[in-house]
C-alpha cells in the first residue's frame, strides 16, 4: 500500500485543459505578432510598390507611343479639392499635346482619367510635411525653388512620349502625405525611368530601382 492521498481522477484533466488554454494563448499570441509584422513590412513595401506602378506606366505608354507611331501624353490634373488625377491623349495634329488642343478634340483623351492613388497605391503627388527644401534627385541635385508644384515636367503637367521614343525630362514627386518622399524622374533622350527615396538619415536620395 503506497502513502499519501489517492489522486482524483478529474485533476489530470483539469491540469490539461489549463495547459491547453496556456498553449493557445501562447499560440495566439504568436499569431498576432506574426500579423503585425506582416502587415509592417506590407505598410513599408506599399510606397515602392505603388511609385513602381507609375514607373511602369511611364514605360507602357512610351512603348505604346512607338508601337502606334503617334505622340502619346500623360497629362495630370489638379481638382478644386486638391486631388490630382491623370489621364493619357493622342497627339491628333503633330504639334504636342497642348491645352488648347485638348479642349477642342484635336489631341483626344484615349485613357483616363484616374485619382492617383486609385490607379497607383500609396502614394500621391506631393511634398511630405515638414519638408523645409529638397533637392532634386541625382544626377542635378537642384535646391527646388520651392515645395508648391509636385509634377516637374517643363512648363506644363504634361509627359510628352514621341514616336521615336523620345520623352519629357522631369520629376514627380510623391509622397504619402506625412512620413515618406518619393520622386519618379524619367530622361528624355533615352526615356529611362528611375525611382528614388529620400532618407532623412542620408539627407539625399537613395534608388529604388534598376
Amino acid at each position: 500500500m503506497t502513502g499519501g492521498l489517492p489522486r482524483r481522477p478529474g485533476a489530470a484533466a483539469g491540469q490539461s485543459l489549463i495547459g491547453a488554454l496556456a498553449a493557445l494563448a501562447l499560440l495566439s499570441l504568436l499569431l498576432a505578432a506574426s500579423t503585425l509584422a506582416v502587415r509592417r513590412q506590407v505598410a513599408r513595401q506599399a510606397p515602392l510598390a505603388a511609385a513602381e506602378r507609375f514607373a511602369s506606366e511611364l514605360r507602357a505608354r512610351r512603348w505604346e507611343a512607338i508601337a502606334r507611331a503617334r505622340g502619346l501624353g500623360l497629362v495630370f490634373e489638379r481638382s478644386a479639392a486638391g486631388d490630382w488625377f491623370v489621364s493619357v491623349h493622342e497627339d491628333g495634329d503633330g504639334d504636342g499635346i497642348r491645352a488648347e488642343d485638348r479642349a477642342s478634340g484635336r489631341d483626344p483623351r484615349i485613357a483616363g482619367p484616374w485619382r492617383f492613388e486609385q490607379r497607383f497605391g500609396a502614394l500621391g503627388p506631393g511634398f511630405r510635411a515638414g519638408l523645409a527644401q529638397l533637392r532634386s534627385p541625382p544626377p542635378a541635385l537642384r535646391l527646388l525653388p520651392d515645395l508648391e508644384d509636385p509634377v516637374r515636367f517643363g512648363r506644363g503637367d504634361v509627359v510628352s512620349l514621341s514616336p521615336r521614343g523620345r520623352t519629357s525630362s522631369g520629376t514627380l514627386y510623391l509622397t504619402d502625405g506625412t512620413e515618406r518622399q518619393w520622386a519618379v524622374t524619367i530622361v528624355g533622350s533615352t526615356g529611362r525611368v528611375r525611382v528614388w527615396e529620400y532618407l532623412d538619415e542620408e539627407q539625399g536620395w537613395r534608388r529604388r530601382s534598376h
